[in-house]
């Protein structure tokens, strides 16, 4: 470690606390390219909001009946698009909530609408041979 002594860590010499404008101006499009690209995506408009009311409902600090409308909140969101949000990797979460936190109706109700997909989709040659 090269530190001069008496220099805390955190001084301007270390750490330039400013970008250049062409820096800025890069970042800034490479930010505009990200969120493009982002909505271009089938359902992103559905995910982005259920993730919004999601980190709301995941929130341990409130109340029952708050996390209950919340709740009714995302499946009226994800209502007829829940086969698309669980196999997205970010979007699964929110129905790992809703599974954890809502009612054995609503994780039934869910579960009905995957389990096909999940026992079409199980395949011989994942599983071990015996030999």
């Amino acid at each position: 470690m090269l530190q001069q002594v008496g220099l805390p860590r955190s001084t301007p010499s270390h750490r330039p606390n400013h970008l250049s404008a062409a820096a800025k101006e890069s970042h800034k499009v490479q930010k505009e390219l990200y969120a493009q690209r982002k909505a271009a995506k089938p359902n992103a408009e559905v995910i982005e909001q259920a993730k919004r009311v999601w980190a709301d409902a995941r929130q341990l600090n409130i109340s029952k009946e708050e996390r209950k409308k919340y709740i009714r909140q995302l499946m009226d969101i994800v209502r007829g698009k829940v086969q698309e949000v669980v196999f997205k990797h970010d979007a699964s979460r929110i129905i790992q909530t809703v599974g954890g936190v809502g009612s054995s109706n609503i994780w039934s109700n869910i579960l009905t609408r995957i389990g096909c997909l999940v026992l079409s989709s199980s395949s011989t040659a994942a599983k071990p041979s015996a030999t």
